[in-house]
């Protein structure tokens, strides 16, 4: 343990592998990661989740104890900054390239997204106290995505607009319509 540092311990839920023939116990937050780097046999190639595993049915172990050493003071932002893909916004720059490592090859996000940015790439935005975006207070350096109506009007697929519009009108069937109206501005945004 360093001079500038403190432990924690606390029991976090561990599952089994539900890989057949595997009977390995991890972390639930550990799961994806332990089948994509488990390659061979039933775990698939090595960096996939084969397509018939399930990570969301596997069974609960018990629990682990886990001991984790967190810094007394962090060199964070104090701004929130958006990722260009989601435009959804996150605490600092170091918010936004984990969001992107975690959520990397999904939901509109490339692969290889932590390696095609720098952390100075994001906008600095204000948000107000319920996360939503109210300013630009500085744009970053990455070159600007384009809408999904820029998208559409340049001959891109409009798919993926089909399935958000589905997507909004079900919130409002629910009668979440203050969430299906901030997703229609996220969807429509400039």
């Amino acid at each position: 343990m360093s001079d500038n540092s403190n432990n924690h311990k606390n029991d976090e839920k561990a599952v089994n592998c539900p890989v057949e023939g595997c009977k390995k116990e991890v972390l639930a937050r550990g799961l994806h990661l332990h089948v994509r780097q488990s390659g061979g046999g039933n775990h698939g190639e090595s960096g996939e989740v084969p397509e018939n595993v399930d990570l969301e049915d596997a069974k609960e172990a018990g629990t682990q104890e886990v001991e984790m050493e967190y810094p007394e003071s962090r060199d964070s932002e104090k701004v929130a900054r958006l990722c260009p893909y989601c435009e959804r916004p996150f605490r600092g720059k170091h918010g936004v390239m984990i969001h992107l490592g975690q959520i990397k090859g999904r939901k509109d996000h490339p692969e290889n997204g932590p390696e095609l940015h720098e952390p100075e790439d994001f906008d600095i935005v204000e948000v107000d106290d319920k996360g939503n975006v109210e300013s630009v207070i500085e744009k970053g350096e990455a070159e600007s995505l384009s809408t999904t109506e820029q998208r559409i009007e340049n001959g891109g697929s409009d798919e993926s607009t089909e399935r958000i519009m589905k997507h909004i009108e079900e919130l409002r069937e629910k009668g979440l319509e203050e969430e299906a109206e901030r997703a229609k501005e996220m969807l429509l945004r400039d």
